[in-house]
């Protein structure tokens, strides 16, 4: 009876550690970039971007996300953005990826 339950509970274990999939991480180079360039680099690249933030590169990128000029402390994208009119989705991915340590990846 005891082997019974030490297998019942390391079955569980087992159904438990690899039964739930892995949380979805919000990649730089397939999901971030891509909104970037459809939606912001018009603007914020080249010589003199709008609001001196340039979006072209991570390192500049990653520069407005600890500067909370990206996305702001409440979770807001800045007033250009909303101008897109950049879905809910949109906002939530950037929020995600900077919750995720705004990863190069």
């Amino acid at each position: 009876m005891g082997a019974f339950l030490i297998l019942s509970c390391f079955a569980f274990f087992l159904y438990e550690s690899y039964a739930k999939p892995e949380p979805h991480v919000v990649l730089y180079s397939s999901e971030i970039v891509p909104i970037l360039s459809k939606n912001c680099t018009g603007c914020h690249s080249g010589a003199t971007p709008s609001g001196n933030l340039d979006f072209t590169n991570y390192d500049a990128v990653y520069i407005t996300v600890i500067s909370h000029t990206l996305i702001d402390t409440a979770g807001n994208l800045p007033s250009c953005c909303r101008q897109a009119k950049l879905d809910k989705t949109v906002n939530q991915k950037f929020a995600r990826w900077i919750s995720e340590g705004a990863l190069y990846n």
